[in-house]
Parts: structure tokens; C-alpha cells; sequence
């Protein structure tokens, strides 16, 4: 969806910022994500936060201990006690999905397609990665005739190369931990030990994306649970259509 962010405020920052900051979150963000993404103190964070839920965007997901590999030095180990976790609401995840762009002509919708799915046979042919892609739906105004559109709607499904179902944490991190010193020796920098489990299914969707303005990508799992009435239409480009 294209949404209207320039010159808008949330909480105080640019729409743009929270919403970039947002598109930064797996499955789970609390005040130092917050603050090293916007570039604010840690109390302000926690206002940030704040406005976030009152405003429909974040809620509570848990209180927890930090990761131990998320601490960057044994005072900052010894300083911290239980953390409060914060996850999107649907609000939020519309917000993420959002463009600020202008609307776009089917031809270059097209376009857009075509690279998206030159790239999805890219990412299957490289052996390395974690996840292959099972499966790609398009959905949205290009698939309901529109002739001109604020993005291109697709839905990946990400299917794990490993026994999910038979692997632990332990595991499961010794196959990530390949990943991330790949990202690493490329430059990339992690803040947080969940953005170092995240990273073998964001590098996906990172190379999908290819940094394309109209293009709005999603989980399988996020397309299944949106809300569906009589205009929604949708179509299978890779996989099954169930």
C-alpha cells in the first residue's frame, strides 16, 4: 500500500524512520534496538516505545533476560536485568509494508515481476543459502487489474534445507553462524543476537527485494493470516496454489 509519510511525525520522529526501524524487527524488538536504529538515548527509546503502543503499532510480547551473546562487554552484562520485548501489531505491519512512493504503471509493475523472478531462481541456485523458495504469490492490485499501483504485493515461503522439525537451537545455530560470518566478511555489522538468528531468511528476502521502491514483500505466514473479503485476489507464481 502506499501511504502518505512525507512531512508525517510518529512519536515525535519522521514517519520514514520508524517505519524503516520497524522493517529492521524479526520477531521481537525492545528499547536498545530501538535506540541504536533511531539514533536516540535509551530513555527516549523507551517514550518511543511507549507512544508506539499506545498508538497500535507495537505490543508487549514478554519480559526476559537478554541473550548473553547480545552483550557487548561484561559491565553492560552486569548492568542488565529483565528486558521487556515488544512485537507488531497488524497496524505495524501495514505501517512496514507501507510505500511512500508514488503509483506505478502495470508495464512497470511487470518489470518489477519479471526481476523478482529472475532473482527467485537465483536465490535456488545457490547452494549455501538456508532456505530455498517453495513458493511466491502475488497479490493485490496488479492481480485485480489495477492500472496504475502504489506497489507490487508478494508473498514468499521460505522452506528450511534441514530437518526443522529435528534440530535444536544449538543446531540450528551452527548452520546460521556460517551465514552470518559470510555477512560479516561482506561488512555487514549485527546489534542484536536476534538479528544474528534472523539473518539466513533476511538475506533472502534482502536479495529479493534488491532495493526496489515498489516491491513489498512478505511471509507466507503473514499472507495466510491477512484478512480476506470479496476483493482480495491473489496468484500462485511458484508452488502449489494451496
Amino acid at each position: 500500500m502506499t501511504l502518505q509519510m512525507k512531512g508525517v511525525e510518529i512519536a515525535g520522529l519522521p514517519a520514514l524512520t520508524i517505519r524503516n526501524m520497524l522493517r529492521r524487527v524479526g520477531e521481537r524488538l525492545d528499547p536498545l534496538f530501538m535506540a541504536e536504529r533511531c539514533k536516540v538515548p535509551r530513555h527516549r527509546a523507551k517514550e518511543i516505545i511507549k507512544i508506539l503502543v499506545a498508538e497500535g503499532y507495537l505490543e508487549f510480547a514478554e519480559r526476559s533476560k537478554r541473550p548473553e551473546a547480545s552483550y557487548r562487554s561484561e559491565k553492560e552484562k552486569r548492568q542488565c536485568c529483565s528486558v521487556d520485548y515488544y512485537k507488531l501489531t497488524r497496524k505495524g505491519i501495514q505501517l512496514v509494508r507501507g510505500s511512500a512512493m508514488g503509483k506505478i504503471p502495470r508495464a512497470k509493475a511487470q518489470q518489477i515481476i519479471n526481476g523478482l523472478m529472475d532473482r527467485v531462481e537465483e536465490v535456488n541456485l545457490v547452494a549455501d543459502y538456508l532456505y530455498r523458495i517453495s513458493a511466491v504469490i502475488l497479490f493485490g492490485s496488479y492481480v485485480r487489474g489495477d492500472l496504475s499501483l502504489g506497489d507490487v504485493d508478494i508473498a514468499i515461503h521460505l522452506q528450511a534445507k534441514w530437518d526443522e522439525e529435528n534440530t535444536n537451537h544449538e543446531q540450528y545455530w551452527a548452520l546460521a553462524e556460517k551465514r552470518v560470518e559470510v555477512a560479516r566478511i561482506r561488512g555487514r555489522v549485527f546489534s542484536l543476537y536476534l538479528d544474528l538468528l534472523d539473518w539466513p531468511k533476511r538475506e533472502i528476502f534482502l536479495r529479493l527485494k534488491a532495493r526496489k521502491h515498489w516491491l513489498s514483500l512478505c511471509d507466507i505466514n503473514e499472507f495466510i493470516e491477512m484478512k480476506k473479503d470479496s476483493t482480495f485476489a491473489y496468484q500462485g507464481l511458484v508452488g502449489q496454489r494451496e
